[in-house]
Parts: structure tokens; sequence; C-alpha cells
């Protein structure tokens, strides 16, 4: 049972389906693809998932962007505001980087939890 999930999850961060692992989830870099194109499976059955993105971004990449600034504010002697803008470029950097793979996983999360139903 926890391969199954772990391979499921990283089937999702690989931006793949997560039922079938042969349909991409995105059509362009921000838009993803409201069915899967190999399996036909609803892929954003709820309005508004965003939120858990946006959630599941924060939670990877906020103590990175932390230890990064304040790692430039003790070693490079930075002051505040350099330390902030350090720490403000390096998490909207990665969280836009990412935006793909933490969307992806947060449907491969959606997927494991509910199976991708409409209905509940």
């Amino acid at each position: 049972m926890m391969f199954y999930w772990v391979k499921t999850l990283i089937i999702g961060f690989c931006c793949r389906c997560p039922k079938c692992s042969k349909g991409a989830v995105f059509k362009s870099f921000f838009v993803a693809n409201k069915d899967c194109p190999n399996c036909g499976v609803t892929l954003q059955p709820y309005f508004g998932d965003s939120a858990g993105v946006m959630g599941l971004g924060y939670l990877m990449f906020l103590p990175p962007s932390v230890i990064l600034a304040i790692m430039a504010g003790y070693y490079l002697k930075w002051g505040p505001v350099a330390v902030f803008f350090t720490f403000a470029l390096s998490s909207t950097g990665l969280l836009l980087a990412f935006y793909r793979n933490m969307k992806s996983m947060w449907i491969a999360i959606v997927y494991l939890m509910t199976g991708l139903r409409k209905q509940l």
C-alpha cells in the first residue's frame, strides 16, 4: 500500500496522470488539462484547488528559502532588507519553477484521497 502511494506521488511530481501514468497533466505552462488525454479521467473535479497547491508549495519551499536567507544574512553580512529580498526572490522563484510539479502532485494527492470522483 505504501509503495502504491509513493509511486503515485512520484508520477504526480513528473506531471503525469495519476491513474494511467501516461497522459500529460498540463497543456501549457500554467494551464492543466481538464481531463487526461489518454484515459479520460477528470483531473480537476473540484473548483478552487489552487489553495492546496500553494499550501503544498509553501510547505516544500519555505524551509529552504528561510535557510538561504539566514545564511545570506549571517555569512555575507547582508542587512535586513537584502535578507528579506533574498527570501522573497528565492521562495517566489522556487514556487514558479516547480509550480507544475506541485499542481500535478496535488492532483495525485486528490486522486489518492478520492479517486478523482466528482461526487463524494
